[in-house]
């Protein structure tokens, strides 16, 4: 571990290493957008920072297969909500015959190994729709599935598996006129 914790809100950098706020940054970018939009009163618009979105009125929308890049695997209409993707398909590289990818177990050190390609999530944020979906990458689907229950009131997901199984939940009222693309 290039960190050691010596209080909970307090580490020791061990040797040089960075944070990549991709999809956390993306989804402030976002909220912070639709703040400035509600206020001046905006009623329609579609905010999308590299998938992660959020619909101001009725809008159509898509969650990108995981192992057919460019092509939806579903099609939906979301309202007044946020959708956000977490994926260990695209930002992955190997290294001595061992597969990596860019999302860390922060629990382990290591890359979140839980049988989970994709994950996707509609949820009141952009912030809160990547929190779920990261935690539906990193944790056992149980786990993940009574912690994002625990943590959040309103929410649906869409996972996709390394065995290309899917599980869908959640509040189904959340999206509707769901269409299978692929």
């Amino acid at each position: 571990m290039p960190i050691e914790q010596i209080a909970s809100q307090w580490i020791i950098k061990k040797r040089d290493f960075s944070f990549d706020f991709g999809g956390f940054g993306k989804g402030y970018i976002v909220d912070k957008t639709i703040e400035l939009f509600v206020k001046e009163n905006v009623k329609n618009a579609l905010v999308n920072a590299g998938g992660d979105l959020y619909a101001i009125g009725r809008h159509r929308v898509g969650i990108e297969h995981p192992l057919l890049q460019g092509k939806d695997m579903m099609r939906f209409y979301i309202e007044d909500l946020s959708l956000a993707t977490s994926g260990k398909n695209f930002r992955k590289w190997s290294s001595n015959g061992r597969k990596y990818h860019h999302i860390v177990d922060g629990r382990t050190g290591d890359v979140a190994d839980n049988g989970v390609l994709q994950a996707s999530a509609i949820a009141r944020t952009v912030m809160e729709a990547e929190t779920i979906s990261k935690v539906f990458c990193i944790l056992p689907f149980e786990e993940a599935t009574a912690l994002v229950t625990k943590q959040f009131s309103n929410f649906a997901y869409f996972v996709y598996f390394d065995n290309s199984q899917m599980a869908v939940g959640g509040n189904s009222k959340l999206y509707s006129d769901l269409e299978v693309a692929v």
